[in-house]
């Protein structure tokens, strides 16, 4: 069987002007299982990702949720027109030729098994929105900083290591519920951040460093942001910027975090795995 076949079959939008796509749901607005018998959407759903994307010339939205994407074709994101990607759930394989897709502006990741982006991921320089969120992604690859389009970024919740330079026009960043012990005055310094959520971390320190225009920054459930001390500090230095009033240590308070597995208070101001 070949895609082409069941395009031929059910009058669907051809190959090359087709442009929205869920293998497992639907063909342009074409609800896939009103047309489609079992056998064919099944077919479809699993082998969809073993053709190269490169002859779907008007393809804009490809949402491969319900896609197995295991085994994905070496040439399968070879695609010029593309702007658009998204699953919910499962595995998906960034291979080399993910860093292909020029225009691609928008992708979206929701509890994905992905370990790790490719090495040559600063290549999509149209990139705009990048949400990896309840992914396996551990550290950011060194050209991440060529990505001079990107505005918004949301990654948790395995992130360890954040000591990259990140692109200047970056405006909205959430690194919440990650495994972040410090954080670089790079993330600090961009000149278009505006928002910043860096709340449920275990760092234990906050770089302070001069950014007008930082609007709302989010601290709380971590070591630092529980004590009333740092968050005086913040707030005088961020004077512009609205931070997030969490709970804080009293002297006879002890709080506990799930970010470090740690009891905190004025006594164990660096976390204690007892609260007695």
């Amino acid at each position: 069987m070949e895609i082409s076949d069941l395009i031929k079959k059910h009058s669907l939008s051809s190959i090359a002007s087709v442009k929205r796509i869920n293998p497992s749901a639907y063909w342009d607005d074409v609800k896939l299982e009103d047309f489609l018998t079992y056998t064919e959407l099944d077919w479809l759903k699993n082998n969809f990702t073993n053709f190269s994307l490169r002859n779907y010339s008007s393809l804009v939205d490809l949402d491969l949720t319900g896609v197995p994407c295991i085994d994905i074709c070496d040439d399968f994101f070879e695609s010029k027109s593309l702007q658009n990607i998204s699953k919910s759930g499962g595995k998906l394989k960034l291979n080399k030729s993910f860093c292909s897709l020029i225009n691609l502006k928008k992708l979206k990741l929701l509890a994905v098994h992905v370990t790790s982006l490719p090495k040559d991921f600063g290549n999509l320089g149209q990139l705009e929105v990048l949400l990896l969120n309840d992914t396996s992604i551990k550290k950011l690859p060194t050209s991440f900083s060529n990505l001079a389009s990107l505005k918004k970024l949301a990654i948790y919740n395995k992130l360890i290591n954040i000591d990259i330079e990140f692109p200047a026009s970056l405006q909205e960043i959430d690194f919440r519920g990650n495994k972040l012990t410090e954080l670089p005055d790079s993330l600090f310094s961009l000149p278009k951040l505006q928002h910043l959520d860096i709340s449920d971390n275990p760092f234990t320190e906050l770089p302070f460093v001069k950014n007008n225009a930082l609007k709302t920054l989010k601290i709380a459930r971590t070591p630092f942001g529980i004590f009333k001390s740092n968050i005086l500090k913040t707030k005088q230095f961020y004077a512009a910027c609205e931070i997030e009033d969490p709970v804080t240590c009293a002297d006879d308070k002890t709080i506990y975090l799930s970010a470090t597995k740690k009891y905190y208070s004025s006594l164990h101001p660096n976390g204690h795995h007892s609260h007695h």
